[in-house]
């Protein structure tokens, strides 16, 4: 049929069939970021919509325009679509916005345009998930006519929607226009009408197909923005972001309340800044861009690489943003930088490399390979596999025999061009791909002429340096390069006991522990090219026993100089060593007493010194070495010679010496001068009274009764003491001094003496205030003073329990010379144990009283964490005086949690469990591990006063402040600080978070009785809960 047809379609109006060569879109919305969208992506100058559409018809036509109309308002859209049918060009497609505010929805647009024109096609745009579907079907029939679209949608559903959408509508045209055209032509063709009528059947089927397809495609497309994988963004000239997609906010970091403030460019790395830029600026102008890659920072600090595309947005025909789609090739950049970096590394490689497929084909290899064989690369290429193998060896191999050889080595015969063979190793493994299947062969190919030739030199070398070695009288043994035995002749066997048979391939452990090092310097010279002679080692034989040996060794080379290993010569020196080791022994101790003797002495005292001598005194007394030098003479000795005689003396002098060894420890030295005359080392001393101990210890040994050839006898001993470095630091001056006072002692009688008066002094006030440390436990003379602890707001919140010695003559007692000692003797414990349930008594009485909010800290030493009954002793203290455990703070040391930090976790985990709270004292002084601090059940951190006297204007301190505090909140921890006795440090520290703090400013430690009337008494300060 030709000419113009018209049919009756729409409401009784005559549509002309030409018109539907113009694809006519309306969309209805009041949101002017929509209609910019639509008009972008349905511009006539996108032909790939159209270039989709074709008619089916025989001559095939298409769209030759695409017509888009947009407006606001439902009313004024009805007015529009009755205008189109009127003049005979009718909508195919209508976007409608379900809210359009202040006139009609879109649902009652879409009834009105539906009673217009029954075949346009309505989509249904919404923001909203919790649309009625059902009522909106009911409302705007038929079904198959009416689509809903959810926003944010993609640009590329508005494509595919109207190209689907389009070729649908010209369908349903052409079909109403051939039913028409068979009405009036139905008596003329009945016979033609059956004919055309049976293929319009097939046509709708094929039609109902495509709706469904269509159906599902609508389905899949309304959540391709919000489920895609890739990253899309929209930004806006100034390069804020308009928003993104949750693939976006995934890969970024981000969320959606940090879009406003962040910045598309301040995002990008410096490397890609100006690549971007200008890219952004080509899409402001109005250019799509298409594979551009940049790198971005996440909010981690993490850099990806990204490609995509990105296309202008239009307003009114001006570009008001850029759409960016992006997805993430930062796994793939990588890849093909290790594959670059493979191919280089293939291609520079000495071994050769060669991939065939299934067939045998060479489809790569390097040039390794091509001129091992003499061929260039290119020569190969195309070639089967067989070219480089002799004849005798060509056959066809299966799968199931290369798989056979995957990964194993294996050596064989090639041929080169020239049709000479040569010796190689082999490697092939099967290429899968990424369906499991084989498809192709790689081999590495090694030319191993070389060294084939070394083995047979090396064999024969070997043959005849077997037959020296076989007759050599000293223990041989050859070692490879990995340190296992090659070979061991005879005398190895005869000497260690291991057979060459047993030995071979084995690395025999007979060197001790104690001498591996050198062992290991030993061979370590050996692979440096050096020979080593006359090293004096020991061995063990096989049967256990201990054999000195002198050990020379070398090494053995291939034909090109390389190490190969090594040859050891261990000559027996047994007998001489032990030869030795008597004339030490002789010259180094007394003959009488076994002791070690005057010379060995001097040589002691003097390693001491120099050891001694290179740290600081402050590092001496961190690391404990502290020593002293004892001087004993015995009283008296001459009588029991001159009545007795020189062989019951001497009897007497190896019975001192005994008892002097088993009053002493091990790591203690004891030496005989000479007569009487004793000397004595000790080391790791903590404090001058374990000095005066020991002395004691000796005279009391030394005084018991000896029964000798039928007499008892008594002996008595004077000692001297001096100290390194306070009485002396050369040998000479502190063996004088220690000397004479001895002879102080022995004069005066009192058994020992303290070469210097202060020093005797000291230790003498020390074990005095040890003494009356003890009483004052029994005579109940310690007091418990209450410093406040207060928070932000200065209100009282809890206290720290300190103690005090109110001694009956001395007074108070500064803490700080007590506590020390009460650590070291142990007395600690009981002491601790006192404040504690003293304490609570205390919080108890006051809880009565009406202060319920008071919670107490009370310290734990380092010696009371590790009492094995802690847990119940605090349990029993907390039954005792009905203290309920949450008001009850434990105060550790750094130090003391860290002594045996496992332990101390499991303690501190059931205390926990039970409402105890922990705090760390003094944080920041000690050396423990964060690793640890985040495992222990920790709930404050103290800040120690050495950070808070100076922190107002100290910026170390103010730094090291910050970092504890922030520290604490990261771990879910609060902090007190103590020691504030400022307004400026108390301000500082509220400034930076701390939450509690203590100190002279707040109120200095008082007793129960003060600490009730200046405090709690004090309106404001506690309320009663």
């Amino acid at each position: 049929m030709k000419g113009r047809h018209r049919t009756p379609t729409e409401g009784g109006r005559m549509v002309n069939v030409d018109s539907c060569r113009y694809l006519r879109i309306l969309v209805v919305d009041d949101d002017e970021l929509t209609l910019a969208m639509f008009q972008t992506v349905l511009s006539f100058k996108n032909t790939d919509i159209i270039s989709g559409l074709t008619v089916s018809d025989p001559k095939n036509e298409k769209f030759e325009s695409l017509e888009l109309m947009v407006c606001r308002q439902g009313d004024e859209a009805v007015e529009i679509v009755k205008h189109s049918l009127d003049i005979g060009q009718p909508f195919a497609v209508v976007f409608l916005d379900i809210q359009m505010p202040p006139g009609p929805d879109g649902i009652w647009t879409g009834e009105r345009i539906r009673e217009l024109d029954p075949q346009i096609e309505i989509i249904i745009v919404t923001g909203e998930s919790d649309v009625n579907l059902q009522n909106i079907a009911r409302r705007i029939p038929p079904v198959h006519k009416l689509l809903y679209l959810q926003k944010p949608f993609h640009p590329q559903e508005i494509a595919q929607f109207t190209s689907a959408l389009g070729m649908k509508w010209r369908a349903e045209y052409e079909l109403r226009a051939i039913h028409h055209q068979l009405e009036t032509l139905v008596e003329e063709r009945t016979h033609e009408l059956r004919v055309v009528n049976e293929q319009l059947k097939q046509d709708i089927a094929q039609r109902e197909k495509a709706e469904d397809a269509l159906k599902e495609s609508e389905t899949r497309y309304s959540e391709l923005f919000r489920n895609a994988h890739d990253m899309i963004q929209s930004v806006a000239p100034d390069g804020r972001f308009l928003f993104a997609n949750p693939a976006w906010f995934d890969k970024f970091g981000y969320t959606e309340a940090d879009l406003p403030d962040l910045n598309f460019f301040q995002l990008i790395h410096p490397d890609s800044l100006e690549h971007c830029q200008e890219s952004f600026s080509k899409v402001m102008q109005g250019e799509a861009i298409q594979n551009v890659e940049a790198i971005f920072q996440l909010r981690t600090g993490r850099h990806i690489t990204v490609e995509g595309n990105a296309v202008p947005r239009y307003l009114d025909g001006e570009v008001v943003a850029m759409h960016g789609f992006f997805r993430d090739i930062t796994t793939r950049k990588k890849a093909e930088e290790r594959l670059h970096q493979l191919q280089e590394a293939i291609e520079t490689m000495q071994i050769g490399v060669i991939i065939t497929d299934l067939e045998g084909t060479i489809t790569y290899t390097n040039i390794a390979e091509a001129e091992m064989h003499g061929y260039e690369p290119e020569e190969l290429l195309g070639q089967n596999m067989n070219i480089l193998q002799p004849s005798r060896l060509r056959k066809p191999l299966g799968l199931s025999e290369i798989a056979g050889w995957m990964g194993l080595v294996r050596e064989s015969t090639h041929v080169r061009k020239d049709g000479t063979t040569f010796p190689v190793w082999l490697m092939s493994e099967i290429v899968i791909d990424h369906q499991g299947e084989p498809w192709a062969l790689v081999t590495s190919c090694e030319d191993i002429t070389e060294r084939k030739q070394a083995e047979e030199a090396l064999r024969k070398s070997e043959e005849r340096n077997r037959i020296i070695l076989e007759s050599a009288p000293d223990p041989i043994a050859v070692y490879d390069m990995k340190g296992r035995i090659m070979y061991v002749n005879p005398a190895f066997s005869r000497v260690f006991g291991w057979e060459l048979e047993e030995s071979i391939g084995t690395r025999l452990d007979f060197v001790p522990i104690e001498n591996r090092r050198d062992t290991k310097l030993l061979f370590e010279k050996i692979r440096q090219g050096q020979t080593v002679s006359g090293f004096e080692t020991l061995r063990i034989a096989k049967n256990g026993k201990a054999i000195d040996v002198s050990i020379s060794g070398t090494g053995f080379f291939d034909r090109d100089g390389k190490l190969q290993g090594s040859v050891i010569t261990l000559q027996d020196i047994t007998r001489r060593k032990q030869q030795e080791r008597d004339i030490k022994f002789l010259a180094y101790h007394d003959a009488l007493t076994g002791l070690l003797n005057r010379k060995s002495f001097y040589s002691r005292l003097e390693d001491e010194l120099v050891r001694s001598f290179r740290p600081t005194a402050e590092e001496r007394r961190l690391r404990g070495e502290k020593w002293a030098l004892l001087f004993l003479d015995l009283d008296n000795f001459k009588n029991v010679n001159d009545s007795l005689g020189h062989e019951v003396g001497d009897q007497l002098l190896k019975s001192v010496a005994f008892r002097i060894r088993e009053s002493v420890r091990k790591c203690d030295y004891i030496f005989r001068l000479g007569g009487d005359e004793f000397t004595i080392i000790l080391h790791h001393l903590a404090t001058d009274t374990d000095v005066a101990k020991v002395a004691q210890k000796i005279r009391k040994d030394v005084a018991k009764p000896y029964s000798i050839q039928n007499h008892t006898l008594y002996a008595t001993a004077s000692v001297g003491i001096g100290f390194y470095p306070q009485d002396g630091d050369n040998v000479e001056t502190l063996v004088k001094n220690a000397e004479t006072a001895m002879y102080v002692a022995k004069n005066e009688g009192e058994g020992y003496r303290f070469f210097s008066e202060d020093m005797n002094k000291k230790a003498l006030e020390r074990m005095t205030l040890e003494n009356h440390l003890r009483i004052a436990l029994q005579q109940d003379q310690f007091l418990v003073y209450y410093q406040p602890l207060v928070d932000q707001h200065s209100q009282l919140v809890g206290m720290e329990a300190l103690v005090r010695w109110n001694h009956p003559e001395w007074g108070l007692v500064n803490p700080g010379r007590f506590i020390p000692i009460a650590e070291e003797t142990g007395l600690i414990v009981p002491l601790g144990d006192w404040v504690l349930q003293t304490a609570c008594e205390q919080i108890v009485e006051w809880r009565e009283m009406g202060y319920n909010g008071l919670t107490v800290a009370v310290n734990l030493s380092t010696r009371q964490f590790r009492e094995p009954d802690l847990i119940e002793t605090i349990e029993r203290v907390l039954e005792a005086t009905g203290l309920p455990s949450h008001h009850l703070k434990v105060e550790v040391t750094e130090s003391g949690i860290m002594d045996n930090p496992e332990q101390a976790i499991e303690r501190m985990q059931i205390l926990r469990k039970r409402g105890i709270r922990f705090s760390i004292d003094d944080f920041g002084t000690g050396y423990s591990s964060l690793s640890y601090l985040k495992r222990f059940p920790i709930d404050t951190l103290k800040i120690d006063r050495s950070f808070v006297i100076d922190c107002p204007t100290d910026k170390d301190d103010q730094e090291i402040i910050k970092t504890i505090i922030a520290m604490a909140r990261n771990l879910n921890m609060n902090t007190v600080a103590e020691g504030i006795e400022t307004e400026e440090q108390r301000d500082f520290l509220i400034e930076q978070g701390c939450q509690f703090m203590q100190g002279y400013y707040y109120g200095k430690p008082m007793p129960p009785e003060q600490f009730l009337a200046d405090l709690l008494h004090k309106p404001g300060t506690q309320s009663r809960k």
